[in-house]
């Protein structure tokens, strides 16, 4: 009896590209991304990837305003769908702003992580996972000995 091939192995990098944007959402060009509201309302926003040539203007633009926000508006969340309890099953977003800050702060992180690949493309996503991979980790190595440890005996005067 043969056992079947078993699936490879996750890593925290493939978690983390399946959890933002596959590289099918990147040739569809949008990525359906549910939230949570700070009221506790669920949903789901569809983000667009921007235009190449908007995309190029968007970097600076974000050096500049020191915010991604810029990057959200340009995938275009124009319209979110709240859950089945709602009484409206489409609601206009309006200034992308205000709304990111009605979020909690993972689905607010990661409707903005997500617009960033969108914008950026797949390169950029994995550069973005691998470094937040390896500042993961870095952080949950254990300090030093040397650094750590308390002299044995106090010093003499």
């Amino acid at each position: 009896m043969t056992t079947p091939p078993s699936a490879p192995e996750a890593t925290p990098e493939t978690v983390l590209q399946e959890m933002f944007v596959t590289l099918a959402d990147h040739e569809a060009g949008f990525k359906d991304v549910d939230f949570l509201t700070l009221t506790g309302r669920r949903g789901v926003v569809r983000l667009h990837a921007p235009r190449r040539r908007h995309a190029r203007g968007l970097q600076s633009r974000v050096d500049k305003e020191g915010d991604s926000w810029p990057i959200v508006a340009a995938c275009q969340p124009g319209e979110r769908r709240l859950d089945a309890e709602s009484d409206a099953s489409e609601v206009a977003i309006g200034n992308v702003e205000p709304w990111l800050d009605s979020l909690t702060p993972f689905s607010a992180d990661l409707v903005e992580s997500v617009a960033l690949c969108l914008a950026f493309g797949w390169e950029f996503q994995k550069k973005m996972i691998a470094t937040a991979v390896e500042a993961a980790t870095a952080s949950m190595k254990p300090a030093s000995s040397s650094t750590s440890a308390a002299p044995a005996t106090p010093p003499e005067k």
